[in-house]
């Protein structure tokens, strides 16, 4: 019996280190900038011109300042939502809080997004419960501030 508990035990950690082990990118910067290799599960990657952001940390947890870009008007960026290999996705579509940038649709994991008029946008996660300031509960995180500017 002490042998199987033994056994138990160490399996249990083994899975608890494969587990925390793959969670982790080759530059270690997975709030400002996305690698092209990753084992994370981050919630969302940003394209915004030749430059690619992830937002949320490995865990798949979102919070803190976001992120600034500063885009022209007429400028088009997307991101990449985390998903299932089904394609639903694991975390809500990122929706601007103001017309500076407007939403202009969601193809599976992918939504786009234009910039139409000079001013600033945050990009917010509705009704997650990923929040870190409000986890367990649905909040809203923001994920990205747009600044818009003239073209």
């Amino acid at each position: 019996m002490p042998t199987t508990r033994r056994a138990a035990t160490l399996a249990s950690a083994m899975s608890i280190l494969l587990l925390t082990s793959g969670c982790g990118t080759s530059s270690g910067a997975a709030q400002s900038e996305a690698t092209t290799s990753t084992t994370c599960g981050l919630p969302y990657i940003f394209e915004v011109g030749q430059q690619k952001i992830a937002v949320g940390s490995c865990a798949g947890l979102l919070g803190g300042t976001p992120v600034d870009v500063t885009v022209r008007v007429g400028d088009h960026f997307s991101v990449m939502i985390a998903h299932e290999i089904n394609g639903k996705v694991d975390f809500p579509v990122p929706t601007p809080n103001t017309t500076a940038v407007t939403l202009l649709g969601q193809s599976g994991s992918n939504a786009s997004y234009v910039a139409t008029q000079v001013g600033t946008a945050t990009l917010l996660a509705k009704g997650t419960p990923y929040c870190l300031a409000t986890d367990p509960k649905p909040s809203t995180c923001p994920t990205l501030r747009v600044n818009v500017v003239a073209p």
